[in-house]
């Protein structure tokens, strides 16, 4: 170990700023370029995995099912049609498919039905990130409670 800092230390010392300064920037390029090439390698792989997900459990011949319980919001979602898709896109889908609000619970709870990978600690919480997040998407009605921008609520007449 401490010959490869005697050779580090001899290698600084013949090099002046301006190469020195060159060969941290070329570093962090690579880096950096390393970096963007494993964030999209880990974005596949995840889409692949639900893409899997879904193609098994259709083989399966999951029926759609009516959601109730705990939650009645008479929307109707197949099991793991949202597994391929975007948090954002999911529940757009949701959400068109339902004429007024929905709470952030009512969306997980839809989701999760629909088969939405959570890969959270706390789902409700990230769902309402991305529903403030997209404010030309989403609209909150009240807190915690939101729509699709643009259309009329019922719940408020």
């Amino acid at each position: 170990m401490k010959e490869k800092l005697d050779g580090i230390k001899e290698l600084l010392g013949k090099l002046n700023d301006a190469q020195l300064l060159d060969m941290v920037t070329r570093q962090r390029a690579l880096v950096h370029d390393v970096r963007e090439d494993l964030r999209s390698q880990i974005e596949h792989l995840r889409f692949l995995e639900a893409v899997f997900q879904a193609r098994r459990t259709l083989r399966n011949g999951d029926p759609i099912v009516k959601i109730s319980g705990p939650f009645n919001t008479g929307v109707t979602v197949s099991h793991n049609e949202f597994a391929a898709k975007t948090a954002v896109d999911a529940i757009k889908e949701v959400l068109q498919r339902k004429a007024d609000s929905l709470h952030v619970d009512e969306i997980v709870h839809l989701l999760r039905r629909g088969g939405f990978p959570f890969r959270a600690n706390y789902p409700e919480a990230s769902i309402e990130v991305a529903l403030k997040r997209e404010k030309d998407v989403f609209e909150r009605v009240k807190p915690h409670v939101y729509k699709l921008k643009g259309r009329i609520d019922k719940t408020q007449s």
